[in-house]
Formats: structure tokens, sequence, C-alpha cells
């Protein structure tokens, strides 16, 4: 039989920023919660049933919290216990504070959730993974659909938040670059339910 004597143990810190979520763009449809976590839990509970064949075993250490301190506090203590793996769920500004950490340089992180493109940019890491498109790819492939329609002028409907400010950024950057026009622009106002709307 195989056991778990002598085993690989395979340390995983699953680290999540709570932060408050725009309302979804449907009723009808509902944004699962935990989504990340609970994928996460299941990749370990599926590796750990063939993993015992090779005396391997994963285990996930979550922390969940509003508080950026909680947090890194957590990726130091995760780090200088020996862990390598890291999930991130985290925004912008963690996520930087994290990939710039000295203990950093220990660790691979992986970036699960964050499309920011300035993380395959400017602030690009050789440990630091994606397993999200950025922005820059998903407007790229946007943009090219529309182009291959053949509707290459468009209104852009953008927010006034700093993540519609990227987005902006990425979808005016895959028009210059593939042929595309925005003939006019408009920013939307969130004063009533976009679902209404």
């Amino acid at each position: 039989a195989y056991g778990y004597i002598n085993a690989l143990e395979v340390n995983i810190l699953y680290l999540e920023q709570e932060i408050k979520k725009p309302p979804t763009l449907s009723n009808v449809i509902e944004e699962p919660e935990n989504s990340g976590l609970k994928g996460a839990q299941i990749a370990i509970m599926d590796s750990n049933k063939t993993a015992r064949f090779l005396n391997q075993k994963y285990i996930l250490e979550k922390s969940k919290s509003k508080d950026e301190k909680e947090l890194l506090a957590s990726f130091e203590n995760f780090t200088k216990a020996g862990g390598v793996f890291i999930v991130l769920n985290v925004g912008d500004e963690l996520l930087e504070k994290i990939s710039n950490h000295s203990l950093s340089e220990k660790v691979i992180l992986l970036n699960s959730t964050n499309p920011s493109s300035k993380f395959r940019q400017t602030l690009c890491k050789p440990n630091l993974l994606h397993t999200i498109s950025s922005n820059a790819m998903l407007y790229d492939a946007l943009v090219q659909f529309l182009i291959k329609r053949n509707w290459k002028e468009w209104l852009l409907l953008k927010g006034d938040k700093p993540e519609d400010k990227k987005i902006e950024e990425a979808i005016k950057r895959a028009a210059k670059r593939f042929g595309g026009k925005i003939v006019a622009e408009k920013t939307w106002s969130f004063d009533t339910d976009i679902r209404r709307r």
C-alpha cells in the first residue's frame, strides 16, 4: 500500500484579497462565491488522488482577508516556513508589493485573477506566472474579431474607475494596432442599475 511516509509534501498558499465587486451583469446568472478557492481545493483533492502513487502529497493553506497587512504577513510566514507555491487572487497594489518583496525571489507566484497588463510588461518578474489573460490579450482578441467581421468603427462607452481606465487603454491600444477606429467616446454614468439600462 502506498502511504505518505517519507512523502514529498508540497505546500501551496492561496492568498485572496476581499474586495468590493461591482454588480453582476445578470440577475439570472449569479457569480459564484469562492470560485477561486473552490477551484484550488478541487485541484488539490484531484491531484492527491494520483499523487499517492508517486508518494506525494499536496497541502493547501488559505488566507483570505480585506486587510493587506494580514495577507502580507501570511505570505511572509508561509515563505519563511519554506513554502514555495503561492496562488494570488489580489488587487494591483498587493500583487506589486508581493512580487517586489525580498522573499518573493524564493517562491513561485501564480497570478490567478488579476488581468492588469503591467505585470506582463513593465512589472514582469521571472517567477510571476499568470493563469489569466491580461487586458491586452482580451481586447486584442475582441478587436481582431470586430475587424474580421468588418466592424471597424466603434462607440466606446467607458467608466471612470481605475479598472475602467485600464480597459480603455487596452481597447485604444488594440484599435491602433489592428486598424479599428473609435469614432466617439462617452463616459457611462453609473447613476442607475446597469441591469435596467
